[in-house]
């Protein structure tokens, strides 16, 4: 029962800190996990869509970007977070990254707009 008033704070027994058992506090990081892990499987997509946007097969992107297959395949799969700045140094990828993005960015529009000039005369 929670003390409410100071003067019964002074009538409570007090115990000395060697007394007092010493147990690891308890944390809930499963849950906080689980949504990483959802979250880092979601942009795993987006990073995968980008490389279809590009029109690039998954080694070529890692090549591309500097890293090894495996490690590249780990940021499609969600298993670790993906270096997003080689995306945004790439030429191609870069692009292809923001646009992937914006299809899945609620209230975004993609437009894909192909302007061609003729030499008339």
């Amino acid at each position: 029962m929670p003390i409410k008033d100071t003067a019964q704070l002074d009538r409570a027994p007090r115990q000395s800190l060697d007394t007092v058992t010493t147990r690891m506090a308890k944390v809930e990081t499963l849950n906080v996990q689980k949504k990483d892990e959802v979250a880092r499987q979601r942009f795993g997509r987006v990073l995968a869509r980008s490389v279809e946007l590009a029109g690039l097969i998954d080694k070529e992107a890692a090549a591309r970007l500097k890293v090894d297959f495996s490690q590249f395949s780990r940021w499609l799969l969600g298993k670790e977070n993906g270096q997003v700045w080689r995306w945004h140094d790439d030429e191609l990828l870069g692009p292809a990254l923001i646009a992937a993005q914006a299809e899945v960015t609620e209230g975004a529009i993609v437009r894909t707009v192909i302007e061609l000039r003729r030499k008339v005369g």
